[in-house]
């Protein structure tokens, strides 16, 4: 079923693709012409020794929006010194989502102009796993938000996936 594609991690796909494939998800900072919308700088380094004796050493890329978009994102990645595979991201949306601003002009039609659902991502993080000693995949992802309809609803929203 197509609606529920997205649950399903593909490897082989953008490493952020759990977020958005569709167009209408965050703008991948390491895509080709990734510069136009982000500024990079390189973080701390961490070394983790395995129980083998094996030490991967990790290195952060911080990730800065040149612009307040809500698709744009802001945090960090680290990835593998030697096999340059993504081991967490940690990252949240440039601003809140705003209705109004945001949706296509089509989505308004049946929504009260009074209605400006606003939502506010917090924070999401993915953790990536290394399996057989060789590939980094997909191994939790956690999001924790909360939507706001007005003054006087405000709905709390948190999402995990093992």
């Amino acid at each position: 079923d197509a609606s529920v594609k997205w649950l399903v991690v593909n490897p082989a796909q953008d490493y952020l693709g759990m977020i958005g494939d569709d167009g209408d998800g965050f703008v991948y900072p390491l895509r080709e012409g990734g510069e136009r919308d982000y500024r990079f700088a390189i973080g701390d380094t961490t070394v983790i020794t395995l129980a083998s004796g094996k030490k991967i050493r990790l290195l952060q890329l911080s990730i800065t929006p040149r612009r307040s978009e809500w698709q744009l994102m802001s945090g960090a990645l680290w990835f593998d010194a030697d096999s340059y595979g993504l081991v967490r991201a940690v990252f949240r949306p440039a601003r809140p989502y705003e209705l109004r601003r945001d949706a296509d002009p089509g989505d308004m039609d049946d929504v009260p102009s009074w209605v400006n659902a606003k939502g506010e991502i917090k924070f999401i993080t993915m953790e990536y796993g290394l399996y057989e000693d060789r590939w980094w995949m997909l191994r939790y992802a956690a999001l924790d938000a909360v939507g706001n309809v007005g003054s006087w609803l405000g709905i709390p929203v948190k999402f995990e996936r093992v």
